[in-house]
């Protein structure tokens, strides 16, 4: 996917603020409260362009009920949401947005066939930069790059976890000052163990939907991910659990060199497992699953604010 629709949303922001110097201050305010929407999640399913070209209709309808019924002067007033230049940028970003799923599966795959997962502060862009890299000669530099990432943003994840699951909180913290004495040999097998833990205790795992659990080769978490899915782009952000990555790969399966697999590193059968990149690795997938869930599972997995 072309890297300019990545900025579809920054440049339909930028038309809303030039629109807002033609249209009366308490008519954009009243728009604004009826379409305001979260940044948080950068990705915007297909489903709420519809929405979203409804409350820009009805914010147009309210502007000017509001403008004839304050009686001011007769201006200009300049239909920016129905000019051809944003229309041509709806039209673009439902294209976009169409087409995210596939881009964000084939994006997750490559990031998890090299023992990587998703982080709740990177954005789709950065996604992609990370993929392409590790897929376009760059992987030495790119595993730098995610392993900084990560700990800069461990102490947050590791809050969070333990705001969702304190009985964990001694496990999750002395893996993390392991992981920071670089005593990698104890960070991991505690990080995955404790990923394996917080699956069970939030989605009430049974032996078909165990996180690290496969059937012909097929990781029984799918069955958990078609029963939670909401849309197609959110299956697809939920790819890695249903995808066969090394993470959960089985004895006698190929995985590249130096992969991360859980079930090798908690049965003492790779002893060269113990890595600062496989340390950040496990600390990603951690991060994941404990996303996934807060997302996913009732109130009482979300972190305290």
């Amino acid at each position: 996917m072309p890297k300019d629709e990545l900025e579809i949303v920054k440049q339909a922001r930028a038309a809303a603020e030039r629109a807002t110097k033609l249209i009366p201050r308490e008519a954009w305010d009243a728009a604004r409260r009826a379409g305001e929407m979260s940044d948080r999640v950068r990705l915007v399913p297909q489903q709420v362009i519809g929405r979203i070209m409804e409350q820009v209709q009805h914010a147009n309808e309210r502007m000017n009920e509001m403008v004839r019924s304050l009686m001011r002067p007769v201006i200009e007033v300049v239909d920016v949401f129905r000019s051809p230049e944003v229309r041509d940028l709806i039209k673009r970003a439902q294209e976009a947005f169409a087409r995210l799923p596939a881009v964000m599966r084939n994006t997750l795959h490559t990031l998890g066939i090299n023992g990587w997962y998703p982080d709740d502060e990177m954005d789709m862009a950065q996604l992609v930069d990370y993929a392409s890299g590790l897929d376009g000669g760059e992987k030495e530099e790119t595993n730098k790059t995610l392993c900084q990432h990560f700990d800069a943003r461990s102490e947050v994840i590791i809050n969070d976890l333990v705001a969702m699951a304190p009985t964990r909180e001694r496990f999750l913290r002395s893996a993390l000052a392991a992981h920071r004495r670089q005593e990698y040999e104890l960070s991991i097998p505690v990080f995955v163990s404790q990923a394996d833990g917080l699956w069970q205790e939030f989605t009430k795992a049974d032996k078909e939907t165990r996180l690290y659990s496969r059937t012909k080769g097929q990781p029984r978490t799918a069955k958990w991910v078609k029963s939670v899915k909401r849309d197609d782009l959110d299956e697809a952000l939920l790819y890695p659990l249903v995808a066969p990555l090394p993470i959960s790969a089985q004895d006698g399966e190929v995985v590249p060199k130096g992969a991360l697999v859980r079930h090798r590193v908690l049965h003492g059968t790779d002893p060269d497992y113990p890595t600062r990149l496989n340390s950040c690795r496990a600390l990603s997938h951690l991060g994941y699953v404990g996303s996934v869930i807060r997302e996913r599972t009732p109130s009482k997995s979300k972190p305290t604010p």
